[in-house]
């Protein structure tokens, strides 16, 4: 008894091309890949042009004047930066500001990214750090 066969395109390999000590193997999509597609109820279709240009909305929304720190995503939500000396008051921040139900873990590191900036302190978020 054999099984029935695979209902999925298959992809092809196209020929190797030797570019300098790389080798390189492209794809081509079967014709099933490349239709158009049209979007359904609630998603949005992007491009790669759009993908590619696209400004995070939460970029920016972070001040720093006179020693204050607001955040402005729902409503301006401040913070004196003398209430935060050390790393760990960074620490006991961003667990207060993460049961605010506007805040996500993205704009909590754009918080903690920007806490350190002021504080003009070296922390590397993301990443190894270097040796």
């Amino acid at each position: 008894m054999s099984s029935p066969p695979d209902p999925r395109p298959r992809m092809r390999k196209a020929p190797r091309a030797n570019v300098g000590r790389l080798s390189l193997i492209e794809l081509q999509a079967p014709a099933a890949y490349r239709k158009p597609c049209e979007a359904q109820e609630g998603f949005e279709i992007y491009t790669c042009d759009d993908l590619l240009n696209y400004r995070d909305p939460d970029v920016g929304k972070i001040t720093v004047s006179n020693g204050v720190l607001t955040l402005g995503w729902r409503y301006p939500y401040t913070i004196r930066l003398a209430r935060i000396e050390t790393p760990l008051d960074v620490i006991q921040w961003i667990t207060h500001l993460s049961a605010k139900n506007w805040m996500t873990s993205h704009r909590l590191a754009l918080f903690a990214r920007a806490v350190c900036q002021a504080k003009g302190w070296c922390v590397r978020l993301g990443g190894r750090a270097k040796q």
